[in-house]
C-alpha cells in the first residue's frame, strides 16, 4: 500500500492531466535533510483526434494523430527527518504534431501510454525502472 503522504500527492496532481504519466516512489536511507535531484524519462504515446466542442463525442474523420516521444521531468526533493523522500513526478504527454482542427472541434487526447520509464536519483547516480502505463479516455 503506498504511502498516505505519497497518495495524497498523487490525488491532488492527478487532476492536472488524465493523459500523463504519475511516477510515484519512495527512497530511504539518505541524510535528514538531504536535497536531492530526481529525473524521470520514458517514452510517451499519445492517440489524437480532433473532437466535437458541444459535447457530443464524434469526432473529425481524418483528424486521428500518433505521437511518440521522449518524455521527462525533474524535481528536486528533500529528505525528511528519518532519511526518507515520498516523490511524485508527473510527466505530461508528447504534443500533438498539428493542433488545428475544423470550426466547432478542438484537439484532444484519447489514449496514452508510458513505456521505458526510468526514475534516476541524480546525485548519488541511482535508477530504477517504473512500470509501464497507460491511460484512456471514455
Amino acid at each position: 500500500m503506498p504511502d498516505p503522504a505519497t497518495t495524497k500527492i498523487v490525488d491532488s496532481q492527478s487532476a492536472a492531466d488524465a493523459f500523463s504519466a504519475i511516477v510515484a516512489f519512495h527512497e530511504v536511507g539518505l541524510r535528514a535533510g538531504q536535497g536531492v535531484s530526481y529525473r524521470v524519462a520514458g517514452t510517451g504515446t499519445v492517440n489524437y483526434s480532433c473532437f466535437r466542442t458541444d459535447g457530443t463525442l464524434a469526432s473529425a474523420p481524418g483528424t486521428e494523430q500518433l505521437v511518440t516521444a521522449g518524455v521527462s521531468g525533474n524535481q528536486r526533493l528533500i529528505a525528511d527527518a528519518s532519511g526518507e523522500v515520498n516523490g511524485v513526478i508527473v510527466i505530461p504527454p508528447p504534443s500533438p504534431r498539428n493542433a488545428a482542427c475544423p470550426a466547432g472541434y478542438a484537439i484532444g487526447a484519447w489514449r496514452s501510454a508510458f513505456s521505458q520509464i526510468v526514475v534516476s536519483d541524480v546525485d548519488s547516480h541511482i535508477s530504477w525502472q517504473a512500470p509501464d502505463m497507460a491511460n484512456q479516455g471514455e
